[in-house]
């Protein structure tokens, strides 16, 4: 049977920060993961048809920050370089369809991360600081591509499985549409809570472990959940006025 993989590329950027410490991912890294959902038993006489990397490409736009009155060049930054080659060795891997969206620049928002020391400074009537703002950027039209891929691969019979690597519960319709037009619709994880809503709407939740840069090997990936019935879901700051990371938007 064919599988295919579809990988919600903000959501992977921002749990592989989380699983390793504030390290970015790099194209190996989704190989990796991409091997290690493959080496479920689930797939033992399968092959993978093909991996989607759903993205947008870094906001390479010009901005003044509101509170330094800096005017800052996206483009230039290193935040930048780094998503750049990263989407760019994605596109170069084999069997990997890269699929970009857009960022928006919706003017700027308060830095959770600094949150207390915000609250904290506004108690005592003290001026924000440049690093308590960060630029707010809106990812437009990933999920649209994404829901479309699965409803055609499922329309035209491609493959047989779809494995999805995402957090997002808008994709229920699109998982519903593939099972029923009978494909088998899994949810991979690697060590993250995942919704109860994505584990009730697929027909298994693959877990795997990435390994740390250190170890050599991980653990294969298991099927760990299998719901009976089916419908008849930053990077480190490059540049002293980003605060928070551009690569991890909200999504329109």
């Amino acid at each position: 049977m064919n599988v295919s993989i579809l990988i919600d590329g903000s959501f992977f950027w921002m749990k592989h920060l989380e699983a390793r410490l504030g390290q970015p991912p790099s194209a190996d890294s989704v190989r990796l993961a991409c091997d290690l959902i493959m080496d479920d038993p689930e797939f033992d006489d399968d092959r993978l048809f093909r991996a989607y990397y759903y993205d947008s490409p870094p906001y390479g736009g010009r901005a003044v920050h509101p509170i330094s009155q800096r005017e800052i060049e996206f483009s230039a930054t290193e935040q930048y370089r780094i998503k750049h080659d990263y989407l760019d060795q994605l596109r170069r891997m084999p069997r990997m369809a890269l699929r970009l969206g857009s960022l928006a620049m919706q003017g700027w928002k308060l830095n959770k991360k600094n949150m207390r020391a915000i609250m904290d400074s506004l108690s005592r009537n003290l001026p924000l600081q440049p690093q308590d703002v960060s630029i707010n950027l809106v990812q437009k039209e990933v999920d649209m591509l994404m829901g479309l891929d699965i409803a055609w691969m499922a329309a035209r019979g491609m493959v047989d499985k779809i494995v999805l690597l995402t957090g997002d519960a808008d994709m229920i319709p699109a998982m519903n549409f593939a099972r029923e037009h009978g494909l088998l619709v899994f949810v991979a994880k690697f060590g993250y809570y995942l919704s109860d809503k994505l584990r009730d709407h697929a027909d298994g939740v693959v877990e795997f472990n990435l390994p740390a840069p250190e170890r050599a090997s991980a653990p294969a990936a298991r099927v760990v959940s299998m719901p009976g019935n089916g419908h008849a879901a930053p990077s480190p700051i490059l540049e002293d006025d980003l605060a928070e990371s551009e690569d991890t938007p909200g999504n329109s």
